[in-house]
């Protein structure tokens, strides 16, 4: 992976659960519910995922679950099928759930991003997506 020179660092207010929302972060059925249309999700540390994202054709994301650790973190490799400068598994996710009394503060970090990355593929693009992104999670779950 590349240096972790500026992490992408976002943060949502989830009126849920922890046990809630993890289900969205691991579940292909409801994973397709808020972030794209979950191809593949093997929620076990090691495990594959594949996901085709809403924002564009042929924009499949595809990386390994390296930690499940029910309900309060899960990290998995991150990349793009087909760009060779942000292969899958370049980059790691974090996510931490921390419980509160009427709901759930979800800590995404997103960080070892390439030097050079090409269009629609930059820190601050994943940036903005994650903003959207977290957005529709927090939608998905209270609906």
């Amino acid at each position: 992976m590349a240096a972790e020179q500026n992490p992408i660092e976002r943060q949502v207010f989830i009126p849920a659960r922890p046990e809630t929302v993890f289900r969205f972060l691991v579940e292909p059925e409801l994973m397709a519910r808020w972030i794209g249309r979950a191809q593949y999700a093997a929620a076990e540390e090691g495990g594959l995922f594949r996901l085709q994202f809403t924002f564009g054709e042929g924009h499949t994301a595809t990386g390994i679950f390296t930690e499940i650790s029910p309900p309060e973190r899960i990290a998995f490799s991150f990349g793009w099928e087909g760009y060779d400068t942000f292969p899958p598994g370049m980059s790691l996710v974090e996510i931490q759930l921390c419980p509160l009394a009427d709901g759930t503060v979800l800590k995404l970090k997103h960080s070892g991003f390439p030097d050079a990355t090409g269009p629609k593929f930059t820190p601050k693009d994943h940036a903005d997506r994650w903003s959207h992104y977290l957005s529709q999670l927090a939608e998905a779950v209270y609906r």
